[in-house]
């Protein structure tokens, strides 16, 4: 896949946070999860979680969060955000023997 040039390989987009959190809540304890930038009616950010599940099918959970595109025009408009570096840890839980 290619962008529109290597300088603006990017995408801007305007979501409201209540519905991205509320998308996201339901993958606290995801196997996996996919975002991909879809177009539905509406461009969408698309989430496909795969949750655990006690039988062999899987159990996914789709949700579609409504997003603006901005247009390149208006990126001057929007500042690069200062965030520190992050710390991640992931810790697995020792399973009893059965």
């Amino acid at each position: 896949m290619q962008g529109v040039s290597e300088e603006f390989n990017e995408i801007y987009l305007d979501v409201v946070v209540d519905h991205l959190v509320k998308a996201l809540r339901s993958a606290a304890a995801a196997k996996s999860l996919k975002m991909k930038l879809t177009k539905k009616q509406t461009p969408c950010l698309t989430f496909e979680i795969e949750l655990p599940s006690l039988v062999s099918a899987p159990r996914t959970v789709v949700h579609d969060v409504p997003v603006s595109v901005i247009a390149r025009r208006m990126w001057a408009n929007f500042a690069q955000p200062e965030v520190e570096a992050g710390d991640m840890k992931k810790t697995a839980q020792e399973q009893p023997d059965r």
